[in-house]
């Protein structure tokens, strides 16, 4: 059972050039994001959200119902807390006027990605996602599930998150012969 109310870590700011992963729970669990039309509608407005409080979003993925998101503060007013509010405001806004209900529950889960951590290992999470609930044979397959390429400073790894070469690390294809113990890996 969830608290009802999720507690932030008291002595965190959640300001500035950091990475998060974020998941964002539907209300009731609907599942909503089996719809394309409203996947496109909340994925506008993600990155208005993002747009509008100085984040991008590195990578996302629309389950039927939650959202994984791994965001990176641009600036060092970037307030991680203000993202979420907008983009869980905007996205619901629109949802509400094609179903009439409640989009998500209140509150969140975040994880901040230390300095010693690689984003990229949080974006393969987040893609991989559909092909480990069944959704998805591969990466890419599915209408619900999406990446955004960095628009921003690069991952502190030493390079930039691009399109290719993640799916590629994700997605290894038949001819690997690691791809079962890629598919397999529960843990991010």
């Amino acid at each position: 059972m969830l608290p009802h109310r999720l507690r932030r870590l008291s002595r965190c700011t959640y300001l500035g050039h950091r990475f998060y992963f974020l998941t964002w729970l539907t209300k009731a669990r609907r599942r909503v994001f089996l719809d394309a039309g409203i996947v496109a509608q909340c994925k506008q407005q993600f990155l208005r959200a993002a747009a509008l409080t100085d984040f991008a979003i590195r990578a996302y993925t629309c389950m039927p119902d939650h959202l994984h998101l791994l965001v990176e503060g641009l600036t060092a007013d970037a307030d991680l807390r203000a993202f979420v509010k907008r983009g869980k405001q905007l996205s619901a806004y629109y949802t509400k006027r094609v179903t009439g209900s409640q989009l998500w529950v209140s509150g969140y889960f975040e994880r901040i990605v230390r300095h010693d951590e690689d984003p990229q290992r949080f974006a393969r999470y987040i893609l991989l996602n559909p092909v480990r609930g069944k959704l998805s044979e591969s990466v890419g397959s599915i209408p619900i599930r999406g990446q955004r390429l960095p628009v921003g400073p690069t991952f502190r790894s030493g390079g930039s998150l691009a399109s290719k070469q993640l799916i590629r690390a994700a997605n290894p294809g038949r001819s690997s012969p690691d791809s079962a113990a890629l598919r397999d890996r529960r843990r991010p």
